[in-house]
This record gives C-alpha cells, structure tokens and sequence, in this order.
C-alpha cells in the first residue's frame, strides 16, 4: 500500500489486482479493501448504505430544486425464474443533511419507509422493496 499527495490530492496505490479479484470473483475482502481506502481519501461519506449486495443504489442531487433523489433497485430477480420475485428487507441508509427536509417521499412502493432525524443525519428505514423504488427528500 503507497499513499502519495500531488498537488492537492492524494491516491493510493494496491500493487495487487484487487479491482479484478473483487470484478471477477466478488471477493468480500477485496470490497472491504477498496471502501477502506475510497473512505479514507473522502472522508465521512455523505450517504452511508447498509443493504443486501444484490441491491444497487444511485443517488444525486437536483441543485435547481434542492433536492435529492435515491433509486433502489433489487437485482434479486436477475438470478430467477422469469416471473419469480423475492422482495429483500432491512434496507438502512444514513445521509448528512445541512437541514430538517421538508419531505421525504418514497415514490413508488409506498408504506415501506419510514426515517428519522438525528444530530444532522437523515436516517432512512426501508423495511422492504419488492423491485424497485424511488425516494424524493425536499431540503
């Protein structure tokens, strides 16, 4: 591990192939890896997500109306049979926010959110998603 300043950023340096052993094997240790030092070269993360790995989350900011949009995606059904969903549970993320939302809107497989707000923190509870779902939060 080499860690080097240029400039006024940093980088990291792995001489291993840990991209390719976490790509092509889905090695554990080699995420583990990689988040270690993507949060070490950020700082504290503006969104932290504790889901099953078969869910992919996209968030991004809409400037123009200060707002922040969350997408939520199952991929559990990419292993199924044609027809055949399995709803996963116990989705958790936590956002720094600079303000109380105005609101906070699950768009499509409504009733399984709830959230709170803690010490500048939006913690967000989705207690099951079937498919897919959106979240809508108005700062």
């Amino acid at each position: 591990l080499i860690i080097n300043r240029y400039g006024r950023g940093q980088v990291i340096y792995l001489p291993e192939a840990l991209g390719h052993f976490y790509g092509t094997a889905g090695l554990p240790g080699a995420e583990d890896r990689i988040a270690n030092c993507v949060n070490y070269l950020t700082g504290e993360p503006v969104i932290e997500v504790s889901a099953p790995t078969t869910v992919s989350i996209e968030a991004y900011r809409q400037k123009k109306n200060d707002r922040i949009i969350i997408h939520l995606v199952n991929n559990t059904a990419d292993a199924c049979l044609a027809g055949e969903r399995f709803s996963v549970a116990g989705i958790d993320l936590s956002l720094s926010i600079y303000r109380d939302p105005k609101a906070v809107s699950p768009l499509r497989e409504k009733g399984n959110t709830s959230y709170e707000i803690t010490e500048n923190k939006l913690k967000i509870h989705v207690s099951s998603l079937k498919v897919y779902e959106v979240i809508s939060i108005d700062l």
